[in-house]
Formats: structure tokens, C-alpha cells, sequence
């Protein structure tokens, strides 16, 4: 099933659909949410994290604009959302006082990941180059791995990745001169 259709089949909420989702991307979903919430007591968490995102894409998939992010990206992007708002919810309720981690909550906050002009920036690579990307930076996937996940050459990982690289500091030197930037 093409995204599109499974976007469609979506819309009119058809739970076949919804379980082709999970089929198709609940790995990657699952691989964010324990990417963010990796910490023991975090661990628990997990399944009601990952079944408030497959909720809120149920219920959000009308919002989907394709052109602003790929699909991939917009499930990702909701899965981090919801996977860090869990994760300040857990140290508010554990009194964690660790700074590190909640500067570095903030930090992710910053990142460019969690802006949309990102998912824009991210929306002028290929599909498989998206997928690279984020596997690489998102969540921290060694290029062997990604090789090995995607079929391909380690060597083809690391160019992809560098193309990619420079596809977006070209296009965002594009935006920040249409700032004034």
C-alpha cells in the first residue's frame, strides 16, 4: 500500500489501514520512543508512549500536509513529540534534579528536528535519503547498521549521507537569505 492510500484509508478510519501503519512503520516509532526514553526508569513507559502515538495519529492524520514533510517524517516527528513530553512528565514526577538531562531536553527542544522549517529542508532529499538521515541523526543508527537495514553498501550510507549534508546547508542558505539572515 502506497502512503497516500494508506493516508486515505486513514482518514476514513479504517483500522486495516491503521494496522498496516503499525506494520510498516512501528519499528522506526519504537526505535524513537526508546531512543528518547532510555533511561530504567524511563523503560516502562514505553508501550503507553508508543500507543498515545499511534492514538494521536489516528486522530491527527487529517492534519498530514505533504507539503510540509514526508509521512515518515511527520510520524517521527510525532513520536518524538510525544515520546519527550513523557520524558519531562517522568522527571517532574521523579524530582529529577540532574541539570544535564534537563538541559540536554532543552537542547532537543532547539534542535532543528523539531522545527517545521526542517521537515521542509529534510522534504528536498529522496525518500531513501530521508530514511538514511533520519536513521543516522534521529536516531543514532550506525551507517553499517542502516547498510545492513536498508541493503545497501556501507560505502553508499556515507554518501548519501554527505550528499544529503550538503543538499540541506545549500537549501537552508537559501531560506536564511530569503530572511535577510
Amino acid at each position: 500500500m502506497l502512503d497516500r492510500e494508506l493516508i486515505e484509508e486513514l482518514k476514513a478510519r479504517n483500522f486495516e489501514a491503521l494496522e498496516h501503519l503499525i506494520t510498516e512503520y512501528g519499528e522506526a516509532i519504537i526505535r524513537t520512543v526508546h531512543a528518547i526514553l532510555c533511561e530504567s526508569h524511563e523503560q516502562s513507559e514505553w508501550e503507553a508512549v508508543e500507543n498515545t502515538i499511534f492514538y494521536t495519529i489516528w486522530e491527527k492524520i487529517g492534519d498530514f500536509d505533504p507539503k510540509k514533510a514526508s509521512f515518515i517524517t511527520w510520524l517521527l516527528m510525532i513520536a518524538r513529540s510525544k515520546a519527550i513530553d513523557q520524558k519531562r512528565k517522568l522527571a517532574r514526577d521523579y524530582h529529577e534534579d540532574d541539570g544535564e538531562k534537563l538541559n540536554k531536553l532543552a537542547d532537543q527542544e532547539d534542535d532543528p528536528l523539531a522545527q517545521e522549517t526542517f521537515l521542509e529542508l529534510v522534504d528536498c532529499l529522496s525518500q531513501e535519503d530521508q530514511q538514511i538521515f533520519l536513521l543516522y541523526y534521529f536516531y543514532q543508527v550506525s551507517p553499517k547498521d542502516i547498510a545492513k537495514t536498508l541493503s545497501f553498501e556501507q560505502s553508499q550510507v556515507y554518501n548519501r549521507l554527505s550528499r544529503g549534508r550538503s543538499k540541506l546547508r545549500q537549501k537552508f542558505a537559501e531560506r536564511s537569505d530569503s530572511f535577510g539572515f
